[in-house]
């Protein structure tokens, strides 16, 4: 008896071991009943050896079959394919699973209402926002009434403070441009270069005019210096990003050379203004230069605000609503936008009657606010 008729014998007896779906090119999983059928194609086809042993393996027979249809490539061949086919099919009944456990997944949180807690991607930033967008932060900006006491008595003493609320709208916009017009180039430049600190803070004293709002920025500035150290300073060590220890350093050295002056009024040594050091602070703690422009003006526009709580203009409600609004979003966005490329020496004042507002702040009879 022949090969064949002995590998056909065995596939009568054992037919439910072959696999039924197949091709007529694909000797791994054909019918073996059709290949029978008409062994005159076997060689016509091209399927040779190959099919022979493909028979032999399929039913389980050693391959160590002596037979001139059987090649040792031909085995190694149909076992590789095999491995191949049974990995793939691992890979596809794995993918199939972990999307149904999603869908699964989906599903429940859908039917309970309840999605799962998700933090923020990179918390340390989030959590400094919070930290230098408090009211409670001791830097004494709401001491000062940025120009607006001023601003409100000049009016009244030209009778011009007919709407209070209309008059107030007006300087919250100046002001707000004022404040970005000169103090965002700075800002920013030290952002961008915290190792020169020094040589930015110099050059904001030296280009501030007015006397009130030099005074101000040093009084609020040396006051985030000394939160930085007793509060900031050690929840906030960078050790990875080459700049926030760099910014660390430069306001460690600036702290330094305040403490060191003799005589703070001589105008020796650093200055500490409140908008560089707003800036390297800002740095160390991981903020980025969108988030650190914005907050800054943010906390400008807060201040002015309170103020005009504080002087009777606005009351608590309208105040919020204007901090909520879009306007003012557009408005601090516009202005960051504006000096987001301006260098320091194109810095300057828009409006110069804000520095005559800020200025003669300390000549009005009766005042509220710190001058």
């Amino acid at each position: 008896m022949s090969l064949i008729e002995i590998a056909y014998e065995i596939y009568k007896q054992t037919t439910s071991l072959v696999r039924p779906t197949a091709t007529r090119r694909d000797p791994t999983a054909m019918d073996l009943s059709y290949a029978f059928q008409d062994s005159s194609t076997w060689r016509k086809d091209g399927w040779g050896e190959y099919t022979i042993t493909s028979i032999v393996l399929d039913l389980g027979v050693s391959s160590d079959i002596s037979s001139p249809f059987i090649s040792t490539d031909s085995k190694q061949r149909r076992k590789m394919a095999i491995n191949q086919a049974q990995d793939q099919g691992l890979d596809d009944e794995i993918s199939d699973l972990e999307e149904r456990l999603e869908n699964a997944r989906a599903r429940r949180v859908l039917a309970t209402g309840n999605a799962p807690f998700q933090g923020p991607s990179n918390p340390i930033p989030v959590h400094a926002l919070l930290l230098l967008s408090d009211s409670a932060l001791p830097l004494g900006g709401f001491a000062y009434s940025n120009g607006l006491e001023s601003y409100l008595a000049h009016l009244k003493l030209r009778g011009r403070i007919a709407n209070p609320e209309a008059a107030f709208d007006s300087f919250l916009t100046l002001s707000i441009a004022c404040m970005a017009s000169t103090s965002l180039p700075y800002l920013l430049a030290a952002y961008r270069q915290p190792e020169m600190l020094k040589t930015i803070d110099n050059d904001l004293d030296a280009s501030t005019p007015c006397v009130v709002a030099q005074r101000a920025s040093l009084a609020q500035g040396r006051a985030l210096l000394g939160v930085w150290e007793r509060s900031f300073r050690v929840s906030y060590t960078p050790a990875s990003d080459a700049a926030a220890v760099t910014a660390v350093k430069s306001l460690e050295s600036i702290s330094a050379g305040l403490k060191s002056r003799n005589n703070p009024e001589e105008g020796l040594g650093p200055n500490g203004h409140l908008a560089p050091l707003w800036a390297v602070v800002s740095r160390a703690m991981g903020l980025t230069a969108q988030q650190t422009a914005y907050l800054h003006m943010v906390n400008h526009a807060k201040a002015v605000l309170s103020a005009a709580v504080r002087s009777s203009v606005i009351g608590p409600y309208m105040a919020q609503s204007i901090l909520a609004s879009q306007r003012l979003q557009e408005m601090i966005s516009h202005r960051i936008e504006r000096e987001w490329d301006t260098p320091i020496d194109r810095a300057g004042q828009l409006v110069p009657a804000m520095d005559l507002w800020v200025g003669r702040h300390e000549l009005l009879y009766s005042r509220i606010f710190n001058s």
